[in-house]
């Protein structure tokens, strides 16, 4: 299996497990070689008789991640091959990976924004295993771990897993039990009239938003425009043939 992505977020530790990559389950007890080069990663895995791996995971990749944030996409391609090397079609998918401080609700395994039943069933399925049985799923390994500020206050968000789901691990998810993810705050909009000094409005004046684009009055002389939340800049009218005073506005968000 090879394994592409963009070194410019992260890179592999090849410090950890074998040269960067930790075995898991059945595939420990194969014959393994992981190569390494900027960008991408190999992992081979041989075995000297025919393997059933029905659903469990194979691979934990160790990254160390550098100062740039944001999501970057990673690709998977590879082969699986018979005893006789006959190849058995495999689907290899993808996926995002988010760099950043981003907040996850621990416990909501399914990604429907709410720690219930469900979940506790899929977790009580991993409990009391540890990194290379073939129960243990890093998805489920949420301790130690964190809990958010603002939003996501008495929510644990952020986890750090130490290759075991115990004790630790169910205490973050009974703390979480019950709770859903936060409202995220909406963005904030800026609005406002442009008028003559004799209160008439004045069409199409171009409002430059700092950093963020523009907006034009209309025939009332009214603009509007959505903002990211936490926005500060300058709101400058301008009209090619009208002056306007006063010809800026600082506005924090």
């Amino acid at each position: 299996m090879t394994i592409n992505y963009d070194s410019t977020y992260f890179t592999v530790d090849t410090t950890q497990g074998n040269n960067g990559v930790t075995i898991l389950g059945t595939c420990g007890t194969g014959l393994n070689i992981v190569t390494n080069s900027a960008g991408k990663v190999e992992i081979s895995t041989a075995f000297m008789s025919a393997k059933n791996i029905a659903d469990e995971d194979m691979y934990k990749v160790h990254v160390t991640t550098k100062t740039k944030l944001g999501e970057t996409n990673l690709t998977m391609t590879g082969e699986v091959r018979k005893p006789d090397t006959t190849i058995i079609p495999t689907v290899f998918t993808g996926g995002k990976v988010k760099v950043g401080e981003e907040c996850k609700l621990l416990g909501d395994f399914n990604n429907d924004c709410t720690v219930n039943l469900q979940d506790f069933i899929v977790f009580a399925q991993h409990y009391n295993s540890v990194s290379g049985d073939t129960r243990y799923g890093v998805l489920y390994d949420i301790h130690p771990a964190q809990m958010g500020t603002g939003n996501w206050a008495g929510i644990y968000c952020k986890a750090t897993p130490d290759g075991q789901i115990k004790l630790g691990d169910f205490i973050v998810f009974a703390n979480n039990y019950g709770k859903q993810c936060p409202t995220p705050p909406t963005n904030p909009t800026i609005s406002g009239y442009v008028r003559n000094l004799d209160n008439t409005p004045v069409s199409g004046v171009t409002m430059n938003f700092s950093g963020i684009g523009t907006t034009t009055t209309n025939s009332n002389g009214y603009y509007s425009k959505q903002v990211t939340s936490g926005w500060s800049g300058t709101v400058t009218p301008r009209n090619p043939v009208t002056l306007l005073r006063p010809p800026a506005g600082r506005t924090a968000m």
